[in-house]
């Protein structure tokens, strides 16, 4: 077992712990059945487990560190991201991209939900994806050939959050979508007024 999938199993077991005992918590407060055990006893406890988190570095940077390499990997799983860069990612072509502008976009991949934390930008032969730096865990940089990349204009929203997707329609917030032909379950909505200033459109042969 890798230590990545370790360090998952780890904190899925822990979340599980903490949801368990909120539920019990609330349960009791709801129906006035006594805690099987004193709820300041619970809330030092606790307390005393934060505490030591955090007054330990030793402890606390590595699994802060840790978890936050986690979650961008599976962020890049959940959004399609990795398996885009099983086929496209730029290191392999060995692309220069200095002089590439790339502008910091915000919508969602996937179900999961981003704002600012990936760039997009384009060359004449293709469309270019980073993530930020704090954002890279499992992000490698993509190069996607125009061949197999399609766009669906003034599309309406599908973020994961009902809430977001009830703002979208109050304010009439329009997305590009992203599609790769030869990946259909990579689906990228950039807010429309976000696309607009990358000024990828101009780049796209045929625009």
């Amino acid at each position: 077992m890798t230590e990545a999938k370790r360090l998952k199993g780890l904190t899925g077991v822990a979340l599980r712990v903490a949801h368990v005992a909120i539920f019990l918590v609330w349960v009791c407060a709801v129906f006035a059945v006594p805690l099987p055990f004193p709820l300041d006893v619970l809330a030092y406890w606790m307390l005393r487990g934060v505490e030591f988190l955090l007054l330990t570095p030793a402890v606390f940077v590595p699994l802060f560190v840790g978890m936050w390499l986690l979650i961008g990997r599976v962020f890049a799983k959940r959004s399609g991201w990795s398996r885009l860069a099983r086929d496209y990612t730029l290191k392999e072509t060995g692309r220069d991209i200095t002089d590439v502008k790339l502008t910091p976009i915000s919508g969602s991949a996937g179900g999961v939900s981003f704002a600012r934390a990936y760039l997009i930008g384009a060359t004449q032969e293709g469309l270019v994806l980073k993530a930020k730096l704090l954002f890279k865990s499992g992000h490698p940089a993509l190069f996607i050939p125009w061949a197999v990349v399609h766009f669906v204009e003034n599309d309406s929203s599908k973020q994961p959050s009902l809430v977001s997707r009830m703002l979208d329609r109050v304010f009439k917030t329009e997305y590009t979508t992203i599609q790769v032909t030869t990946h259909p379950e990579f689906d990228m909505q950039i807010r429309q007024s976000d696309f607009e200033r990358t000024g990828v459109s101009m780049l796209i042969p045929g625009q």
